[in-house]
């Protein structure tokens, strides 16, 4: 009897202390909106009822992408901008940049490339997101029967989620902060509603698919960053050439390559 208490003492004790330490960092507010319990969570054994995923490296960089999402450490330029010391409202999102400028727009509302931006906004990454709606309308669709016909009914729908408040920036932004967390949390509940045994049965499929979802957001984000580093490299190499070269030019083309080498390495 003693020991339970003092377990559940300590165990308070440490829920405190995280709370107080999570409070403290603005970094984390994503996350603190993610998780309410200092427990061990789902999307880190999700994949132990798939032995093949279990196994597998791609599963595994999967997971280390969704907790840097989680954790605000993924490498996006709202933390890139955060060690380097730029203002938060100046971390913008390169890709959409370059659209814009292509298309002839001008630069006045740019868009900071933070985790919402990233895994519901951004154009790089439609084609993905549109799969990831499909993939998560039909597994949470039901069956039901229609007269004499057995009928899938379809589920969730993330885009049509963010886009039916396009006009109240508040339900909008509501919508948008539910969608995020059924991504990065598996949960397919709005506020309000209760679970029940299906819900619990979906919620490991739906969290590993979304989990997937971080794992191609972010290898394509990665693929895309270093064409973007190699165009840069390649044309500070000609503006060197056509200046007569030197000493100069080398240097820079050097220091352009090593920054794509470290980023490729983290």
């Amino acid at each position: 009897m003693f020991s339970h208490q003092l377990r559940e003492r300590v165990d308070d004790c440490e829920q405190a202390s995280w709370r107080e330490e999570l409070a403290r960092m603005s970094s984390l507010k994503l996350y603190r909106r993610l998780k309410q319990q200092l427990v061990r969570e789902d999307y880190l054994t999700v994949a132990d009822s798939h032995p093949q995923l279990a196994r597998s490296l791609w599963d595994r960089r999967c997971t280390v992408d969704m907790a840097r999402l989680r954790c605000g450490v993924a490498d996006i330029a709202l933390v890139r901008g955060r060690r380097c010391g730029v203002a938060r409202q100046q971390r913008y999102c390169r890709y959409c940049d370059r659209e814009s400028e292509r298309n002839g727009e001008l630069l006045w509302c740019r868009a900071v490339e933070d985790e919402e931006h990233v895994l519901l906004q951004c154009g790089a990454y439609d084609a993905l997101r549109r799969q990831l709606d499909e993939d998560i309308a039909d597994i949470t669709g039901e069956e039901r029967m229609v007269g004499s016909r057995l009928v899938r009914t379809r589920g969730i729908g993330l885009l049509d989620t963010l886009q039916s408040h396009c006009r109240d920036d508040r339900r909008a932004q509501q919508d948008a902060e539910w969608v995020l967390t059924l991504i990065l949390a598996g949960c397919i509940l709005r506020e309000g509603e209760r679970p029940t045994a299906r819900h619990d049965a979906l919620r490991g499929v739906v969290l590993q698919r979304c989990k997937q979802y971080c794992g191609d957001v972010m290898r394509a984000r990665k693929a895309w960053w270093n064409a973007v580093e190699g165009e840069s490299a390649s044309e500070t190499d000609d503006d060197g050439d056509d200046d007569g070269g030197g000493d100069g030019a080398v240097a820079v083309t050097s220091v352009s390559g090593s920054r794509v080498a470290r980023r490729q390495q983290r």
